[in-house]
């Protein structure tokens, strides 16, 4: 996976689909209700999870922030997809 760097944030090349290269840029639909993205499966959250906390972790190391602050995916009750958040779970 490639990154780009500045001295403020760092970002996963997936979310520039311009600097992309290969495989196209995956379009999630969006949630009527909440305009969140909708992910179809558990699983496709627990991949976008784990590529955000690779890129915290890189950030970290490199002295930067990162902007992608996601923590944990909840179940929509509206669309009954799953969603990503950035607020810690209840328990």
């Amino acid at each position: 996976m490639k990154y780009r760097h500045s001295k403020s944030s760092i970002e996963p090349q997936y979310l520039m689909p311009h600097l992309r290269r290969g495989r196209p840029k995956r379009r999630w639909p969006r949630c009527e209700q909440t305009g969140k993205q909708r992910f179809g499966e558990l699983k496709d959250t627990k991949h976008a999870l784990e590529a955000a906390r690779h890129l915290r972790a890189k950030a970290e190391l490199l002295g930067h922030q990162c902007s992608w602050t996601v923590r944990r995916a909840y179940h929509c009750g509206y669309c009954d997809g799953w969603h990503l958040t950035s607020v810690p779970g209840l328990g």
